[in-house]
């Protein structure tokens, strides 16, 4: 996997993509939406490579965030992506469940879009 980008700046995984012997022992391109805009990586996708969205969080457990959490969501499947990962699963604010394993109401928005999701064990 590479490159994690932040902002899903394409511009550091393109000249890897672009260049056969080094995009052929990659398999996932990892990015970050902080900021971004979603876009579709054709790039990527033409070169047979899964994109994996592998950070991101946002701290208040409100209705607004649940929208908005499950827009991305939505959005990275509509983009193709392969994968969407949560930054952490218990702690602080970014968190989906609590310490004592309750689920928080971000943590169902994003269990609508898993089946595994409910055999998550809070231990």
């Amino acid at each position: 996997m590479m490159p994690e980008t932040y902002n899903f700046d394409i511009s550091l995984s393109d000249p890897t993509l672009n260049d056969a012997a080094a995009a052929s022992p990659v398999s996932y391109i990892g990015l970050h939406l902080y900021g971004a805009t979603m876009k579709s990586y054709t790039n990527a996708l033409n070169k047979g490579k899964k994109l994996w969205m592998t950070e991101y969080y946002l701290n208040p457990d409100d209705i607004g965030t649940c929208m908005t959490i499950g827009k991305q969501i939505l959005d990275c499947m509509y983009n193709n992506m392969s994968a969407y990962v949560w930054w952490y699963l218990r702690l602080g604010g970014c968190n989906i469940i609590t310490s004592s394993g309750s689920i928080l109401k971000k943590g169902y928005t994003i269990g609508q879009f898993s089946n595994s999701f409910a055999r998550i064990s809070p231990g």
